[in-house]
């Protein structure tokens, strides 16, 4: 079965493309992202469409990613007290060495 994340209307060779989430502020996971590129291959394939307007449901947009959904799935598997955002490094880093070497600006 298939949830439709957008709605994709045609009008006067006019597509609208409406990413419907307002409850997370129209942010994008995986599968609004899937969803969005179908919306624009059948734009891209119509010849009768000729203009596209992407819109949000509710009073934003798109606050782009959903980041709650994407770390969890980038992360998850690396090591560290955060998962692969926050890790420890075994020996001093050369560039932070640099950093802290260096006088600030006047």
């Amino acid at each position: 079965m298939s949830i439709d994340y957008t709605q994709h209307d045609h009008l006067d060779h006019i597509v609208t493309i409406t990413i419907n989430r307002p409850e997370a502020r129209n942010s994008l996971d995986m599968a609004h992202f899937r969803d969005l590129a179908h919306a624009w291959a059948a734009f891209r394939d119509d010849a009768n469409a000729w203009v596209a307007v992407i819109t949000g449901v509710g009073h934003d947009f798109c606050t782009g990613a959903d980041l709650k959904k994407f770390i969890p799935e980038l992360t998850g598997d690396l090591p560290g007290p955060k998962g692969g955002t926050r890790t420890t490094l075994s020996t001093p880093s050369c560039i932070a060495s640099r950093c802290t070497s260096r006088s600030s600006p006047r």
